[in-house]
C-alpha cells in the first residue's frame, strides 16, 4: 500500500514513522513529536537535552514522518563531531534514512564553499 495515500486519507490517525522503523519509542518521545512538534509546522527547531534522552529518536520520527507526509524538503542535523557517524549509523539502521556527511574537506571539494553556489542538502542518499 502507498504510504502517501494512507497519509493523504488517514492523516492524524496514524503514526507511520514509528510503525515503519525499527524502534520501540518511549511515551514522551511519541508525545513530543506526534503531539507537539507535527502541529507546528512549519517548525524549525534546535533540540538539545541531557546525553541518553532520546534526541536521536525524536529527531529521527520527526524527519521519518515529515517524509513520509511529503512535507520535508530537505534537512540539516548538526552533531558532536565525534557522534556524526553513530547519527549516520542509527538514522540509517533504525529509520531506514541515509544522511551524508558534509566534512571541511567534503565542503571544500564539492565548492560548495563558493558563495554564489545554494548549499541544498537534501534526504535520502542525496549529495550535497
Amino acid at each position: 500500500m502507498c504510504y502517501r495515500w494512507v497519509v493523504q486519507h488517514h492523516r492524524k490517525a496514524l503514526y507511520l514513522a514509528i510503525h515503519t522503523s525499527r524502534i520501540e519509542p518511549l511515551l514522551h518521545q511519541i508525545t513530543a513529536v506526534y503531539n507537539e512538534m507535527l502541529k507546528r509546522q512549519p517548525l524549525r527547531f534546535l533540540l538539545a537535552d541531557d546525553p541518553g534522552a532520546g534526541k536521536t529518536i525524536m529527531t529521527s520520527l520527526l524527519v521519518k514522518e515529515l517524509m513520509i507526509r511529503g512535507d520535508l524538503e530537505r534537512c540539516l542535523v548538526v552533531a558532536l563531531g565525534n557522534l556524526v557517524e553513530q547519527w549516520q549509523n542509527e538514522l540509517k539502521d533504525k529509520f531506514g534514512l541515509s544522511f551524508n556527511i558534509l566534512t571541511r574537506a567534503t565542503y571544500k571539494l564539492t565548492g560548495l564553499a563558493t558563495p554564489s553556489r545554494r548549499t541544498r542538502c537534501s534526504l535520502p542518499g542525496s549529495t550535497c
